[in-house]
């Protein structure tokens, strides 16, 4: 989980937050989709929504001032960078900062603010399983080969090769790419996954994909996280059970049934 600390503030105020990189790119397309930048094109270094992203961090850890925003800025760069996509190394002026606050109207302020924390924040942070199904967060799992992208041991054309896959986790609910690995083998997917469930705020979201990376490691890694699954199977039955008698078993009954040595990670 990444923290934001020590931001030198003039009344000492604590200014560390809590966040996951999920949730950061939730709120940075929430922003995205809800402002129009009206700025000159040309003349500006980053679109309205990745700076209006960071200084509504700042404001949550604390820094309600273009000077002190500006601080947390520099002060967390590296952090941000690994939150917040099309982020680079130059942070904006306490000027510039305060013309995009100008910029962003009231009304349209509220709507994303009241989408991020009422809706998305507030589900996250229930008990497992109160949220209703139909308003949990369903996030597909799935690998892509990109062909071309990795030459043989013999130095042949990597065109003639299979290339490496990208895993990605996409929220099909937001439309948005929550988080990316890259496995040299498609049997490696299922690691790639549990590593990103790992690093995610997946609680009350629902994950889904294909039956090559449904296994007793991959489907607790979902449940340790607070979240459910619909995953496919490769086979009519499990261990002697029918897909019917599957779908009837508690989700740890489940992982269970699944550990053979065929399955087993």
């Amino acid at each position: 989980m990444n923290q934001y600390k020590n931001i030198s503030m003039s009344d000492n105020k604590d200014t560390s937050i809590d966040l996951k990189s999920n949730e950061a790119c939730f709120l940075q397309r929430l922003v995205e989709l809800n402002l129009k930048d009206e700025r000159n094109t040309s003349l500006i270094v980053y679109p309205l929504y990745t700076i209006v992203t960071v200084i509504i961090l700042a404001r949550m850890a604390g820094c309600n001032n273009s000077r002190t925003q500006r601080l947390f800025w520099q002060k967390n760069k590296k952090q941000l960078q690994s939150l917040i996509y099309g982020l680079g190394d130059e942070v904006p002026s306490e000027q510039t900062i305060r013309r995009v606050v100008a910029l962003v109207k009231e009304d349209e302020t509220v709507k994303f603010l009241s989408e991020y924390f009422v809706s998305y924040r507030e589900n996250i942070l229930k008990p497992l399983g109160s949220v209703p199904l139909a308003q949990r967060e369903v996030i597909a799992a799935d690998g892509q080969n990109i062909r071309a992208t990795r030459s043989s041991k013999d130095g042949n054309d990597s065109r003639k090769n299979g290339g490496y896959d990208v895993v990605s986790l996409f929220s099909s609910t937001y439309g948005v790419t929550l988080c990316q690995r890259t496995v040299d083998k498609k049997n490696n997917e299922a690691l790639a996954i549990m590593e990103m469930i790992k690093d995610l705020n997946l609680a009350n979201s629902i994950l889904t994909w294909d039956a090559i990376n449904t296994r007793a490691a991959t489907l607790k890694a979902v449940t340790e996280a607070d979240a459910d699954f619909l995953v496919c199977l490769k086979k009519c039955s499990v261990n002697g059970l029918t897909l019917k008698a599957l779908s009837e078993l508690t989700p740890q009954e489940l992982i269970n049934a699944l550990v053979s040595p065929i399955q087993m990670m």
